[in-house]
This record gives structure tokens, sequence and C-alpha cells, in this order.
């Protein structure tokens, strides 16, 4: 597989790793804030969408370099998206 390939996959796989980190840190009673997040991450509004997420680099560039490594990439999704939610 390329670089490419790899990358989509991942990209899947951390989008699904942070919405299951931000729907289980938000309480269901603070509906603003996950709202709030949601918006922000691009997951929710009027343009949302895989352009609006951005390329999501920073998490992409951890899980490449724990595979690089000779690491189970998938067991590194929870540091990426700590990495990408640090981020925004």
């Amino acid at each position: 597989m390329d670089l490419n390939g790899y990358m989509a996959i991942m990209r899947s796989a951390i989008e699904d790793e942070l919405e299951a980190v931000v729907n289980s840190s938000i309480k269901v009673d603070d509906s603003g804030m996950l709202e709030l997040v949601r918006y922000h991450m691009g997951w929710s509004g009027e343009n949302a969408g895989k352009e609006v997420q951005g390329k999501r680099i920073r998490p992409i560039l951890l899980l490449l370099t724990v595979m690089a490594a000779d690491g189970d990439w998938k067991k590194a999704l929870p540091a990426a998206a700590g990495v990408e939610l640090l981020h925004n």
C-alpha cells in the first residue's frame, strides 16, 4: 500500500476515535458544549464535511511514526486523537 492509502485508512480511524472521545467526554446535559466541539471539528454545521475537517496531519504523522518504528498504529489511536484535540 502506498502513503496515500495509509493516510486514507488512518484518517478514517482518527475521525472515529475523535468522535468516540468527544462523545464519551462531554456530558449529555452539556449539549451546548458538545455542539460547539462538533462544529469546531467540522462534524456539524452548514459547511461540515471532510474539506472542513482538514488533513489531520498531526495525528497521521504520529501514527506513521509508530508504524515506522514497527509498532501497531491502531494501538496509538488514542494518542493521535489527543494530539488533534490538543491542537484544536
